[in-house]
């Protein structure tokens, strides 16, 4: 430190005798100018010299760098003392003291008060508060339904004049939501009995099934069964679509040409939950995503319609069907007619929720919509390749006279339908000419990504398109020999692993990777000859999924313990089998208990039979998930 100070101090004193030189010189300068004015006032003065910017700038520099290099000199040897003090200190202020100090006088303190501290009450200064105490009941046991201080008892003429002003609509409300809450439970308790009988007698005998029952009701037989979907979110909701009576044109009466959705609650299976009716040919229809409360449906004619199962029956009416009346509930909104230029111009081939409803270990990393409200989406696309996605959306107020601005909303309606946009599904094959028409037969949504979309067509290939953002990849899944064979059958893993499962009319059936334009597996010569109707992917196992052809054979895979040939075939009894759905939601309900899974399978004459699966089709195998999640690295 000391040789530090003897540098400054030196370099201080340099510094001070270069000034006093400079200085002295300035001031010799300046006598010898004066001198020379003086004696030579007359001379011209000479031209400018030249000035040498460059070595102006030069010297500048030099001096700069001179100065920053005993900067980094003295800098070294600099260490500089760091200091810390309290700038503000403010202590905490009780909350007495902010009292005083606000309300209070500054030179004034309390000293003490009226209360002791032994007085279990304080005096205070604001009145006593009064109260009454007054009663009712409802329902009342007698005449008088209210007391206490005060209230006069009600004479019977004050009674009466109260009573004729009671409110008939919020009477008739209240006596439908009771009325219908009090049937509801005196038709469960008198057909619980006969259900259980009715599941219980009947021991199945095909392989995958430990026990069968059959769903029904009298008006329904000749009305073949259209289509089956379950609920995913209640799974012991499903619905059946029936069509005309077979002989329809023959006879007189105006309910055999109708079409039927009946939903049914399979623990109840003697008589439908709700039924649903139409004047249109109904050719597909799904329940909402959230739960069993509303029902969607495409028309022959393109129409789009929709049932809110939550309407009292007030609102509907009875119709006598083979000699005896039911409750039918008919459309609470319908787009025909009425969205004329929205509606699809052929058949809907397909109706369904853009919802995802994954099982297994991937289901909780899929966020999907809220399901708290009634807003929600819906795809559905028709014969011609038109793709239309709605919006479900809730009435704020509800008209009990009707809508005069949307004639397609029934009076008292809750939810309408709106179009939100539409999509024409092209051939994506270069070799194919554009113009040639492309028929839809099927559609599903990716569950573990419902931007894409996958359409079975009559072209023989399985079109990819996405509801928004770029362009899919790969655009379309054919075989590996193409061929404009129909794929009448389409279904997705519902375990979010990516593959997909299409099922072609000639027989044949493809297991696709959704990032692989070819199949990675196919089975041929597992048919009969028949042509294949559908394939249902199993929601309690990864690897098992079933198929049924046209000779009313339902054939079991489990890709786990054959992946050359499916493990068991089984022929369903009734006269021919038209569908088949799966359904059953294999988690724990409870600690050891869970739902049931099922098979379902309807005919051309309106029989369901409900097959309950067996043990060995219900528990998955150890890693099975695994093993299909690498199942594509075999090929």
């Amino acid at each position: 430190m000391e040789e530090v100070l003897r540098a400054l101090d030196e370099e201080n004193h340099r510094v001070a005798s270069s000034t006093s030189r400079r200085s002295d010189l300035s001031e010799s300068n300046d006598r010898s100018d004066d001198y020379t004015k003086d004696e030579l006032p007359s001379r011209s003065s000479k031209p400018r010299a030249f000035i040498n910017f460059v070595s102006a700038k030069q010297k500048v520099i030099n001096r700069t760098g001179k100065a920053w290099k005993r900067y980094e000199d003295l800098s070294k040897l600099i260490e500089l003392d760091v200091s810390k003090y309290e700038m503000f200190d403010l202590p905490p202020v009780k909350e007495y003291d902010l009292y005083i100090r606000s309300f209070g006088r500054s030179d004034t303190r309390q000293a003490y008060v009226q209360t002791r501290d032994d007085d279990i009450d304080r005096d205070i200064q604001t009145e006593d508060v009064e109260t009454l105490v007054k009663w009712t009941q409802h329902p009342p046991d007698n005449e008088i339904a209210v007391g206490g201080e005060g209230i006069n008892v009600q004479t019977g003429s004050d009674r009466v004049a109260v009573n004729g002003t009671t409110d008939p609509e919020k009477l008739n409300t209240f006596l439908n939501k009771v009325g219908q809450f009090l049937f509801t439970i005196l038709d469960e308790e008198s057909k619980s009995s006969s259900d259980e009988e009715k599941m219980k007698e009947n021991k199945s005998k095909i392989s995958f099934s430990e026990k069968v029952f059959q769903l029904g009701a009298s008006f329904l037989k000749g009305r073949s069964v259209v289509a089956l979907s379950f609920c995913q979110s209640e799974p012991n909701f499903l619905l059946s679509i029936h069509g005309p009576h077979y002989d329809f044109e023959q006879q007189q009466s105006s309910t055999q040409s109708m079409s039927f959705i009946c939903v049914w609650n399979i623990s109840q299976p003697t008589y439908p939950y709700r039924i649903c009716g139409s004047d249109m040919k109904i050719t597909t229809a799904c329940f909402s995503p959230t739960r069993a409360a509303l029902v969607f449906a495409g028309m022959s004619d393109g129409s789009v319609a929709l049932w809110d199962l939550r309407e009292t029956g007030s609102h509907h009416r009875n119709l006598t069907i083979e000699d005896q009346e039911h409750l039918v509930r008919f459309p609470t909104y319908i787009t025909a007619r009425v969205l004329e230029y929205d509606n699809h111009t052929s058949p809907v081939v397909k109706i369904v929720p853009v919802d995802s409803h994954l099982i297994g270990s991937q289901k909780g990393e899929i966020i999907t919509a809220s399901k708290s409200g009634l807003s929600f989406q819906l795809a559905s696309i028709d014969e011609n390749a038109v793709l239309n996605l709605w919006v479900v959306a809730e009435v704020s107020v509800p008209d009990a006279a009707g809508s005069e601005s949307d004639l397609g909303l029934a009076p008292a309606g809750k939810i309408k339908l709106l179009r939100s946009s539409t999509l024409t599904i092209t051939n994506p094959n270069k070799l194919v000419s554009r113009s040639q028409e492309l028929k839809a037969l099927d559609l599903h949504l990716n569950p573990a990504d419902l931007k894409h979309f996958y359409v079975a067509t009559d072209a023989g290939c399985v079109v990819h398109g996405v509801r928004f953002g770029n362009r899919a990849y790969p655009q379309y899944y054919s075989s590996i020999v193409d061929s404009p064979v129909p794929i009448v059958s389409i279904d997705f893993s519902p375990f979010g692993q990516p593959y997909f499962l299409a099922a072609y009319q000639e027989g044949t059936l493809h297991l696709f990777h959704t990032q692989i334009d070819k199949p990675i597996a196919t089975w041929r010569d597992f048919k009969s000859g028949e042509t294949l109707l559908t394939v249902r992917w199993s929601h309690s196992r990864p690897s098992v999924f079933f198929v049924l052809d046209g000779s009313s054979a339902v054939f079991t895979f489990d890709l786990v313990e054959n992946g050359l040939a499916p493990v068991k075939m089984d022929r369903i009894s009734l006269s021919k089998i038209k569908c088949l759905e799966v359904g059953g939601d294999p988690n724990l309900i409870t600690s050891g208990l869970s739902r049931p899974a099922h098979i379902v399978c309807a005919a051309d004459t309106g029989e369901i039979q409900v097959f309950t699966l067996s043990k060995e089709m219900r528990h998955q195998q150890d890693l099975e998930e695994e093993f299909m999640s690498c199942y594509v690295d075999r090929f």
